[in-house]
């Protein structure tokens, strides 16, 4: 074979050694990309030399991240302060969020305590969702009500164990349609707050609609759950 290896490694300088083989080096801010060939090979056999040339500069222009601009993350940043007693504020995209406990843990009860907040994240993640779909299709309902119940557990560390939802909406019949999909299009392919939470619990959904439910996963979740 004309081209006996192609070798892309962490940076660590020069690796080659073998001196009866021309080689060619390519180096990136990253990686050394080696290439080494025969040129024997070259000479006979042209137009398959030339196709595979391509093939491997194409490879080198793939494996180059200095050919591409750095994808940057997004992070969602928090910062929390004791304020006293059991008292915690949040401050969130400039916004403040009160946590307290109750008076018989030693707070002042000034805000909800901080397992809610999760619950709370669930409504407004999808609830957002169903809105914009909504008026990407040139819809609109008159009301919408999200109420969700989240089954704790009955021994320390309190933690969820599953979450049911409930959308409540009214508005016109010939939008029912359109709830439906929008609602579970968030469900199951949008809401990342949804998708979280499906990895560690169940979580299931209804809705109601004009005060008629017109789609509940619980009962299947039940089932499924008695039969595995």
């Amino acid at each position: 074979m004309w081209c006996s290896g192609l070798r892309i490694v962490q940076k660590k300088g020069n690796f080659f050694s073998d001196e009866s083989k021309k080689k060619a080096l390519i180096q990136s801010r990253y990686y050394d990309i080696a290439i080494t060939y025969n040129p024997l090979f070259l000479k006979r056999f042209t137009p398959v030399a030339i196709l595979y040339m391509t093939n491997v500069i194409l490879l080198l222009f793939l494996f180059n991240p200095t050919l591409f601009p750095k994808i940057k993350r997004m992070k969602h940043y928090v910062e929390t302060q004791w304020t006293g007693k059991m008292q915690f504020n949040a401050l969130v995209n400039g916004h403040t969020l009160v946590m307290d406990g109750p008076e018989k843990v030693g707070g002042e009860n000034n805000g909800p305590i901080p397992k809610p907040f999760v619950l709370t994240a669930l409504t407004g993640c999808t609830g957002m969702d169903v809105i914009v779909l909504l008026r990407k299709a040139g819809k609109h309902v008159k009301d919408f009500i999200l109420k969700v119940e989240g089954e704790i557990s009955p021994q320390p560390p309190i933690e969820y164990t599953g979450i049911h939802l409930v959308y409540e909406l009214n508005g016109d019949e010939n939008v029912q349609e359109d709830v439906l999909n929008a609602i579970n299009n968030s469900q199951e392919n949008i809401c990342g707050v949804s998708k979280m939470l499906k990895r560690i619990l169940p979580l299931t959904w209804e809705i109601v609609y004009n005060g008629n439910q017109i789609f509940n996963n619980k009962k299947n979740h039940i089932l499924k759950g008695i039969s595995g």
